[in-house]
């Protein structure tokens, strides 16, 4: 897991599927999701491979934002 807070986590997640609900219907970010960089990754490219105009890419942009703390790696 790349984020050590559950509770961090949970929120994470929820604000996530608040940024991509309205455009992606059919998604729900998960914490499966944001366990590893690879499941994160497996999602925003699952995402972008659907993202056809310019609100998608915004909210893309919006997730990589919001999970910036959870996409660094620890030393």
């Amino acid at each position: 897991m790349f984020m050590g807070s559950k509770v961090k986590t949970a929120l994470v997640t929820l604000k996530s599927t608040e940024l991509i609900s309205d455009l992606w219907q059919y998604v729900e970010v998960n914490r499966e999701d944001l366990v590893t960089v690879d499941s994160a990754v497996s999602l925003f490219s699952a995402l972008a491979a659907h993202a056809v105009s310019k609100p998608h890419l915004l909210a893309l942009e919006s997730l990589l934002k919001e999970w910036e703390e959870l996409l660094k790696t620890e030393n």
